[in-house]
């Protein structure tokens, strides 16, 4: 299996790249099973598929993060259009100065680095995601360990 963890510098906040969607939900279950913690998991992917087709993928994900997940996109100036899924949505979706925080240049650098990844390991997701990548955030909902 090809999926890369990366140690977390907070022992609530994972995350994972995988390259193909059966991965993702695979690692979800893994995860699920390895932590005993419901997660709040956000799923982001570049998208260059035409805008019609967003609303299958919309359902495609919510199969698997559930029906109201908060589900989202934005236009990055390098790396084209993402769209995400899950609860640190809104976090990437944030309005600063009228442009949504993961618009501008540095937006998920910095977003990355403030969920707790070192520097080198948020340039990796980043590149990662630019080539077509999946990439999972996952964070232990408040309360819910097990």
């Amino acid at each position: 299996m090809e999926l890369d963890v990366m140690a977390p510098k907070r022992k609530d906040f994972f995350s994972q790249r995988a390259r193909h969607w059966a991965k993702v939900v695979l690692a979800l279950e893994n995860v699920k099973k390895t932590t005993g913690h419901a997660l709040g998991v956000t799923v982001l992917l570049k998208y260059d598929g035409p805008p019609a087709r967003r609303a299958a993928l919309r359902a495609r994900w919510e199969k698997v993060l559930g029906a109201k997940t908060s589900f989202g996109s934005f236009e990055h100036p390098e790396l084209g259009t993402i769209v995400l899924a899950g609860p640190l949505s809104e976090l990437f979706l944030q309005a600063v100065n009228g442009k949504k925080l993961a618009e501008l240049t540095e937006g998920p650098y910095g977003i990355l680095r403030g969920l707790g990844l070192d520097g080198e390991t948020a340039r990796e997701h980043i590149r990662a995601l630019d080539k077509g990548e999946y990439l999972l955030l996952m964070r232990e909902e408040q309360g819910q360990r097990s």
